[in-house]
């Protein structure tokens, strides 16, 4: 069924009501008397353009936080597509498409920026062929990362965020490098991080 409901002056109150009162799959216009569209579900009209639609006004550390609590529920992400904010920190749209936020303001992007990478388990750039190992950098709202081990450097768990564990599986003696690329919404990335380790055989931690 087609509902037409006008309630430019209604209280938020009502308005409430009136939303939980229509059968589920109704179509509704609000704010003007009209019936909406077929190819609508819900029609936002005014018989004076005099305001709009407002999205959730959220900053960019809040955004990036609800993303990561959906990437920790699989079916989340994916349900959510198509969800819509307002970034305010960067006075831009972003929305959801299953994986990660995309910035509508792909004609201003540029570039992302990404700080040097650090360790921890390491001990002044030395391993063992054998140890574990930790690597991070400063987080970078809104992209994805893309870090790049030698052969036999093994990530444990995703690896697919600002910070990874690694297992080293017996790896010959010598010296590596890590990497890591970050790449925003708009398909750009940042320049390449690096950072050199040598690896010692016959114990798991040279410490």
């Amino acid at each position: 069924m087609k509902y037409k409901i006008s309630i430019v002056n209604y209280p938020l109150s009502i308005i409430i009501i009136l939303f939980f009162a229509l059968p589920a799959k109704a179509q509704v216009t609000i704010g003007k008397d009209a019936i909406p569209h077929s190819f609508s579900l819900l029609e936002l009209r005014a018989d004076k353009v005099n305001g709009g639609l407002r999205l959730p006004q959220l900053t960019t550390d809040q955004i990036t936080a609800i993303g990561a609590t959906l990437l920790g529920n699989p079916s989340d992400a994916l349900d959510a597509k198509g969800l819509v904010v307002y970034d305010t920190s960067l006075d831009c749209l972003d929305f959801w498409n299953g994986a990660t936020w995309i910035s509508l303001c792909a004609s201003t992007c540029q570039a992302p920026k990404l700080g040097p990478i650090s360790s921890t388990q390491d001990c002044n750039g030395v391993i063992g062929r054998n140890g574990y190992i930790y690597f991070s950098v400063d987080p970078v709202p809104n992209v994805t990362y893309k870090w790049t081990l030698p052969s036999g450097w093994d990530i444990i768990g995703e690896g697919s965020g600002n910070s990874i564990s690694v297992k080293l599986n017996n790896v010959a003696v010598g010296s590596y490098t890590i990497s890591v690329t970050v790449t925003n919404s708009c398909g750009m990335e940042s320049d390449k991080s690096t950072y050199d380790i040598d690896v010692v055989g016959g114990i798991a931690d040279p410490c």
